[in-house]
């Protein structure tokens, strides 16, 4: 099995899953493929042509980032495209902050309605303020989808993360204990609950 890295940008993505036979013809090969950026959905035509393509051959593929859910709500195209394509991981898509959420909804919803599986959603989520991150997290777990805590780095050389991003990171990222365990009863450490965050 072959597997190539390459950004959606590049002129033409099928390029990487053709092997020439002969001096006249194309054979398409199955291969594994990581987009290393998000825009394919925000190439127009283009980027349907090539999603068309990648469906087509077989080709199994991942995008490397969130897929903006916008874009997904706002073409009628992507949902249908992107439930045809094979996936080595999950549809990622993105949620980081308070007004994306029905937009996700929508988007996941679509994706659906045109045959994607519905555990093959994943989204991330920026933790930005604590009540909020908090009920995106829970937002997206009633959706069934999958969500990805990262807390927010601005990569200054002297940011201290918040302990509470730790906490929820590790809680929302720990799938056996996001499965069992609201936030607010997790016990990251000894003889300290996470609802104390709320209190303060």
């Amino acid at each position: 099995m072959k597997h190539k890295i390459f950004k959606s940008t590049d002129t033409n993505v099928s390029k990487f899953v053709f092997e020439k036979e002969g001096t006249d013809t194309e054979k398409a090969i199955a291969v594994e493929a990581v987009l290393m950026d998000n825009n394919i959905l925000a190439a127009g035509e283009h980027g349907i042509r090539q999603l068309e393509k990648i469906a087509k051959i077989g080709c199994k593929v991942d995008f490397n980032q969130g897929l903006d859910a916008r874009l997904i709500v706002a073409n009628p195209e992507f949902p249908k495209l992107l439930s045809k394509i094979k996936w080595l991981n999950p549809v990622r898509l993105a949620c980081d902050s308070q007004p994306m959420m029905p937009i996700v909804e929508k988007a996941a919803g679509l994706l659906r309605g045109a045959g994607l599986k519905p555990h093959r959603l994943f989204a991330y989520v920026l933790l930005t303020d604590l009540q909020g991150s908090l009920d995106r997290i829970n937002f997206l777990k009633e959706l069934d989808i999958m969500p990805f805590a990262q807390p927010y780095r601005d990569f200054t050389p002297k940011q201290v993360i918040p302990q509470w991003q730790i906490d929820m990171a590790r809680w929302c990222n720990d799938k056996a204990i996001l499965g069992t365990c609201d936030f607010k009863n997790y016990n990251p450490r000894k003889g300290f609950y996470c609802r104390e965050y709320f209190n303060s």
